[in-house]
């Protein structure tokens, strides 16, 4: 999953809760199984800047 506009600061707690409560739901699965706890999360930031060329 992603989220393109993350509430700043990222609170680490409320992420794994956020995790753990969407695994808990058991809506996603894997060709392994279903998902039985949260692997990890970042954030990646990325920053682009346009040229015109005439």
């Amino acid at each position: 999953m992603s989220d393109d506009n993350p509430k700043e600061p990222i609170d680490e707690e409320v992420v794994k809760n956020s995790m753990e409560q969407i695994i808990a739901s058991d809506i996603f699965t894997s060709s392994s199984g279903r998902f039985v706890a949260p692997k990890g999360a970042r954030v990646i930031e990325r920053n682009v800047t346009d040229y015109e060329l005439a």
